[in-house]
């Protein structure tokens, strides 16, 4: 979904090329915002507290950080995924150039945001509670955030916030394999697990817990409801056409008689 459309694409998929194209630009929204939230992670675990206690980053407040990403942040947050939104890629005068210098003026807003929720989660003090190693206590944020934590962010985002970037590669096919599993479960019947040695009906949060995934659940589920009704209408039309014996499969090259 977040590879960028091209030759590549069969005849059948030309009518469900807006359609594709609208999933390709939700699947990079959605990896933009959970590359910001890994960010704020790091940015509160990026030094240790001076008590030596590890700060705990907890899903509501993941939740609230991520509402207001979406609030403060581009209409578009994966813009700088898309095609032609590399430095040079455009003239400086055009259309996408200006719409490219608002969206880094709005995830700049962004990347202040996430720093001064950083910052003031650093701030707070942890008092230790028979549940929990730690527990925040209430106090005042901070008025400006860390400057030191503002270059790092500011860095991170210009380095990784980009298409051809190693980190944003592997968001990608992560963001993407989520999708793929939360079709599948849509599709198959329970009894079905796409992956060897994964008990029927098991719950995928333990491991979206781990990648970091799981404060964007809703949004993945999103995609993949848009993806199942997208195979649903396409298999409908050219379910017939792809059942025909030898169609998807590799014909072998012609046989030159001469050689």
């Amino acid at each position: 979904m977040l590879r960028d459309h091209g030759t590549d694409e069969t005849e059948t998929l030309y009518l469900d090329h807006a359609r594709l194209n609208t999933l390709r630009t939700d699947a990079a929204d959605f990896t933009s915002l959970y590359m910001l939230l890994m960010l704020y992670r790091q940015l509160v675990h990026s030094s240790p507290r001076k008590d030596g206690s590890r700060t705990v980053v907890k899903q509501d407040e993941l939740l609230a950080l991520k509402k207001e990403i979406w609030e403060i942040g581009p209409a578009h947050l994966g813009h700088c995924f898309m095609r032609g939104t590399k430095s040079g890629d455009i003239s400086e005068t055009s259309e996408k150039a200006v719409e490219a210098a608002k969206w880094r003026e709005d995830i700049g807003n962004v990347v202040l945001q996430l720093t001064m929720r950083a910052s003031e989660v650093r701030s707070q003090p942890y008092i230790p509670t028979p549940s929990s190693s730690a527990s925040t206590v209430s106090g005042k944020p901070p008025l400006t955030p860390d400057q030191n934590l503002l270059k790092l962010a500011t860095s991170w985002t210009e380095s990784n916030l980009r298409p051809e970037s190693s980190l944003s590669v592997l968001m990608k096919k992560r963001v993407r394999c989520a999708v793929e599993d939360a079709v599948v479960e849509m599709i198959l019947p329970p009894s079905f697990s796409r992956k060897t040695g994964v008990e029927a009906g098991a719950s995928p949060s333990i491991e979206h817990a781990t990648s970091g995934l799981e404060p964007l659940m809703p949004e993945i589920r999103h995609l993949a409801e848009k993806l199942k009704k997208l195979i649903h209408i396409h298999t409908t039309v050219y379910g017939a056409l792809y059942a025909q014996p030898g169609f998807l499969v590799d014909q072998p090259p012609p046989v030159d008689p001469a050689a």
